[in-house]
């Protein structure tokens, strides 16, 4: 009886054995892809900013990873910087789009140290943000359970506030209200900048009464509204296209056509003779008068 337990308990320990190399085998090349493809994403983002790049370049590299490396932890940066270019681009469009995706896919947006270190985000609102929050006191958020100070992340209340304003620009009072609310919640816990959101949020609402009033007074119902949109003829992540080569084309270097300039005569050169040509080919053809001489 005890020879037979024994045997069974070695069976099962070599099932429960083999059932572990198995696992490991299949987990390895699944954390092996997921490495490689995190590395080629970060090298994408990276070329992106390469002095010597073309800019068409750069956006085709933020756009490959956005759209082959969705998990990787560079996509919010790449949609990010994305959004960034297309406003000074002044693609106003484009840029709100490229920055819902953003909102929809990483709410809790984070940028990568070395995105930080770029002109795009010095010259964002980001840090000019940050250091009015921090001069109040409010550049943190609370204390973990290991407590630790957690710093504020800027990136999505300055993303909701963005857009907020954007759409107030367009008049789609019920989205610029629905944006400031999460940039009121991504924000500061006090502070000037705290109070400045809350303001805002008031009159945002406040617009958006005043808005719903004036259509029911024309008898239109504000859910029947014809409201904005932004363009959607980009694809599902709002990035380039392939076949939108036009726009790309709009990035490159512009060179100047340089028109040739026609020397001038030099003394002893029959200028007579050329006068006489260009007079000859001045006069109207046989059995033509000239409407000028009668």
């Amino acid at each position: 009886m005890k020879a037979f337990l024994f045997l069974q308990r070695s069976r099962s320990g070599m099932v429960a054995l083999a059932g572990a190399v198995l696992l490991c085998a299949f987990a390895t090349p699944v954390l092996a892809e997921d490495e490689v493809s995190e590395a080629k994403a970060e090298k994408l983002f990276r070329s992106a900013f390469d002095k010597k790049a073309m800019p068409y370049e750069r956006f085709a590299a933020l756009s490959s990873v956005v759209k082959r490396h969705k998990k990787s932890k560079w996509a919010d940066d790449a949609l990010w910087t994305l959004s960034q270019w297309e406003l000074r681009r002044k693609h106003i469009n484009h840029a709100m789009r490229l920055m819902t995706n953003l909102a929809d896919s990483f709410p809790r947006c984070e940028l990568e140290e070395f995105t930080m270190y770029q002109d795009v985000y010095r010259q964002s609102r980001i840090p000019r943000v940050l250091h009015m929050i921090k001069v109040s006191g409010y550049g943190h958020i609370g204390v973990g359970a290991d407590g630790k100070v957690i710093t504020l992340n800027p990136v999505p209340m300055v993303l909701y506030e963005d857009l907020a304003r954007l759409w107030l620009a367009k008049k789609h009072y019920r989205n610029s209200l629905k944006y400031y609310e999460l940039a009121l919640q991504y924000g500061p816990v006090g502070g000037f900048y705290k109070k400045t959101l809350v303001n805002r949020v008031k009159e945002a609402k406040e617009r958006l009464k005043r808005h719903e009033e004036k259509l029911r007074t024309f008898g239109i119902d504000p859910k029947d509204e014809d409201l904005p949109k932004i363009d959607e003829s980009k694809d599902d992540m709002g990035v380039m296209s392939e076949d939108e080569s036009l726009t790309l084309q709009q990035l490159l270097p512009k060179t100047e056509v340089i028109k040739p300039v026609k020397p001038k005569p030099k003394k002893g050169d029959d200028v007579e003779g050329d006068k006489n040509e260009a007079e000859e080919e001045a006069e109207p053809q046989d059995g033509k008068k000239d409407k000028t001489e009668e």
